[in-house]
């Protein structure tokens, strides 16, 4: 395809109808850089993700590949290494699972389907929805599919219209399936209905009416867990567990054209349609709806807003516009785009135009602030793009899908084998998930085959990162804390620097897994020393030191163990001082930007750093710093290091050492010593942010010593227990334990996932392989590292179909590629 021009549209008022208004919303989210369903992981057409760059040449991003999959205008849902998308050839609708990196066909899955091109191209609206090992779709004339994510296997079908009687409206059925607990919900008929996404048993259902043609909207008012979506002629709440209507508000539409998705925010729900009926922005109080404001200055036809820091951001009819959220006065407005949708990720604007253009922008009130633009696609252009793990995904109405390579440097291929690189701990994402695909589904008795293996790192429990040709890691060597870098191919040692003293109490060596960005390694030693050192040389470019300059303090004995991390032209880090609990540091200069204080947040835990590592989340509209720390889990304002929230439940006072997992507007927490687990509500306060309990579960039931969890479709899977790593997999939502078995190996256990896969990483050298579903333990395969030289603890790297295991003093390399 490659195409650079753009090619002509022509519309009419009926046609408009059909666009891009079909791709609704999915199931529980993956946080960060998957977007397993429409409107993504918060269901909100905002992304998590950072390792993306908004800039690239004129001649536009680099594609990655190109594939047709028919006429439609579904949008992509993206999970696991998997890109799942639909389109109908010959009156045939197909699904598609594509390898994401390369484009290449998985599976499909075809059904008779009229394409049913009536004043539009025609094929199916909806996208796909992926939850754990199942994927979910729904037709334009109502059939409802729950396949097997792995092989596309038909597991049940439903056809509304036999089974429930629900006839698709003028312009066939557009609601994605939403998953919530144990049921999906779909927009059809006269206010929803709920099917059992195990069996497509119906669960509840309101009317065989017509539906509008936008997918329902999870949200939370006064404890109750509901759904806002349109019906043909009006907008309301459902209570998502019952189908109990709640609230409606009369809302009617030229030919019944409800389209977009609205937009809820606390009590706050903001609806917009075309054809001359506008938006408003209504206040919710139990049964009660009332117009806060209502003007025709925003007219959603195919695509929802984005409400992004009290702004919305849309398609006003054929022109881009952004709106105060709360006055609905109009900021500014751009003409050029035509009906065109958009996404928002990072603060900027990821707009496609109606005929093919790609815009970047700011998403800034104060005025339209282009950043790049290219022509990526000819004909006509309604389905929003997607982002997921740095890669653009768009296609036209006759199914031309491409996708755009915009990883950042920092994520960007740096191997023989074009995978994203392992530039910090946990991976590019700083989540413990690999993008990698095409690696072994289960190992043969004796282990896949050692590639090589490195001696001479010396003591410690650092794991490596891996940029640019580079395997760079910590270790103590006699008397010197060394930041060590490797060449990837040779395993020749180009170089170290060095850190500060050894680490001699206790268990020795450091605790670190080096930083690399643009160039720069940063790291930190068991003393609190910084360093900043040139990735090519190892020369030292400036140093802090956490207890002389900050005045910092470690929560107990074992040294500092924080993994720093980079966040535009920041550094942030974890002195843990009173005044300087975290600090941003200019990452080419060393010079402090800002330095945050933490108050007392209650009795339990104790003052310090915690041994964990910071995350970033955007939750309530607020960009923030997320910490588990001496007193328990703190937040700060990215911009200024202001403190937002606290929550010390989970506090010990030995040591807090996993990272949060943030999720949307929830944070997801847990530590050991007899601590437990929590979710946390993220809610917009005064101006702040309000933390509030969701669930919290005993040791007992959950609780992760140092290995960390991984979420995944919605469910968290880890090793339970303080030096026991029993394999758990848990419901994040509502906390339910899908299963717990007991420990596959001896004491903790540190987790990564890919390919569809978990790899456990016991601490006396047993490496397990489990599949990534919630149904039941599946193991695929174990085997035992070749030496063990005491405790280890480092998470492993997936890196160009290589698995790296850290063993104290030796760094082991396995091939894990499909073809090993």
């Amino acid at each position: 395809m490659k195409v650079r021009k753009s090619g002509s549209c022509w519309i009419t008022a009926a046609a408009l109808l059909l666009g891009v208004f079909a791709i609704g919303v999915g199931s529980q989210a993956v946080l960060g850089a998957d977007w397993p369903h429409w409107r993504g992981p918060n269901h909100n057409g905002i992304s998590d993700e950072t390792g993306w760059t908004a800039s690239w040449p004129e001649s536009g991003p680099k594609i990655a590949w190109e594939i047709s999959i028919g006429t439609g205008f579904s949008s992509m849902a993206v999970s696991s290494g998997r890109v799942y998308a639909m389109g109908n050839r010959n009156d045939t609708d197909i699904v598609y699972c594509l390898n994401a990196e390369t484009g290449k066909e998985i599976w499909r899955h075809s059904y008779a389907s009229e394409l049913q091109a009536k004043n539009y191209e025609g094929g199916p609206n909806a996208t796909a929805t992926v939850d754990g090992n199942r994927v979910y779709t729904f037709s334009k004339h109502g059939k409802v599919f729950g396949l097997n994510a792995a092989n596309g296997a038909v597991v049940w079908e439903k056809d509304l219209h036999k089974d429930f009687g629900i006839k698709p409206p003028t312009w066939g059925f557009a609601s994605s399936p939403l998953v919530y607990k144990n049921m999906i919900i779909l927009n059809a008929g006269t206010f929803g209905i709920a099917l059992d996404k195990s069996s497509g048993e119906r669960i509840w259902q309101n009317g065989k009416g017509a539906a509008g043609y936008s997918t329902a909207v999870p949200y939370t008012l006064e404890g109750k867990e509901c759904v806002a979506l349109f019906s043909s002629k009006h907008v309301g709440g459902v209570v998502a567990k019952s189908g109990e209507i709640v609230w409606r508000y009369g809302w009617e539409t030229s030919y019944d054209e409800n389209i977009a998705d609205q937009i809820v925010s606390g009590n706050r729900v903001f609806v917009s349609s075309e054809l001359g009926v506008g938006c408003a922005l209504l206040k919710i109080e139990r049964d009660k709806v009332t117009e806060v404001w209502r003007n025709k200055d925003m007219q959603n036809h195919l695509n929802s807003s984005v409400l992004w820091k009290g702004h919305i951001y849309g398609i006003d009819k054929k022109r881009l516009r952004c709106m105060n959220f709360e006055t609905g006065k109009v900021a500014w407005t751009r003409e050029g785009l035509g009906k065109g949708s958009l996404m928002l990720a990072n603060g900027k604007l990821i707009i496609l135009g109606e005929r093919g253009k790609l815009v970047t922008a700011e998403a800034d009130p104060k005025g339209f602030k282009e950043i790049s633009s290219a022509q990526i696609l000819k004909g006509k252009c309604w389905t929003v793009p997607v982002l997921a793990n740095g890669r653009i995904y768009a296609r036209n109405a006759v199914g031309d899908l491409v996708c755009l390579d915009v990883r950042s440097k920092k994520t960007a291929s740096s191997g023989s084998g074009g995978a994203a690189g392992w530039p910090q701990f946990r991976g590019p994402n700083r989540n413990g998930k690999s993008p990698e695909t095409g690696l072994l589904r289960s190992w043969p008795e004796e282990g896949p085959p050692l590639a090589w293996q490195k001696a001479g790192l010396g003591k410690g429990f650092s794991g490596v990162a891996i940029v640019d040709g580079k395997i760079f890691t910590m270790g103590d060597r006699e008397d010197e804390q060394l930041v060590i870098a490797l060449d990837l191919n040779t395993r020749k040692e180009l170089w170290t620097a060095r850190v500060g003293k050894p680490w001699k109490t206790g268990k020795a060596g450091p605790r670190c897994t080096p930083t690399v960005d643009d160039g720069l390694v940063y790291a930190i030693g068991t003393h609190g020393d910084l360093v900043c050192v040139e990735a090519c040389g190892g020369k030292v470019r400036w140093r802090k030191s956490f207890p002389g300059d900050f005045g910092g303090k470690m929560m107990t004995k074992w040294g500092y163990s924080e993994s720093p991390l980079v966040d535009g032209d920041k550094l942030l880090c974890t002195p843990g001082a009173k005044n300087a609990a975290i600090v941003a540091l200019d990452k080419l200069t060393g010079r402090t930007i800002w330095k945050a204080s933490v108050p007392d947040i209650g009795p339990r835990g104790m003052d310090g750093a915690g041994y964990a590592s910071i995350v970033i989340t955007e939750a309530s509209g607020v960009r923030q710093y997320v910490q588990m720390m001496g007193r328990g889990v703190v937040s700060v304002a990215a911009d200024d290091g202001r403190f937002l929230w606290g929550y010390n439940k989970i506090a010990n006072d030995i040591a807090n050492i996993t990272n949060v997992v943030p999720h949307g507007d929830h944070i997801f927490c847990t530590t050991s010593y007899k601590t437990g687990s929590a979710l946390l509500k993220l809610t917009p306060s005064d101006g702040g942010v309000r933390a509030e309990e969701v669930y919290f579960l005993t040791p007992d039931e959950f609780e992760n010593h140092h290995g960390g969890v991984i979420l995944l479709d919605g469910y968290i899977y880890g090793g339970d227990g303080q030096n026991k790593g029993a394999p758990v997999c848990l419901e994040m939502k509502t906390g339910k334990i899908m299963w717990k078995e007991p420990p596959l190996g001896k004491r903790s256990a540190a987790l990564l996932y890919a390919d569809g896969h978990l790899y456990y990483r016991y601490e006396k050298g047993l490496m397990t392989l489990v599949e990534a579903t919630p149904e039941k333990l599946k193991v695929k395969g174990k085997f035992r590292l070749p030496s063990i030289t005491g405790p280890s603890w480092p998470h492993p790297v997936i890196f160009d179909k290589k698995l790296y295991i850290r063993d104290n003093d030796v760094l082991l390399c396995y091939d894990i590629s499909a073809g090993s």
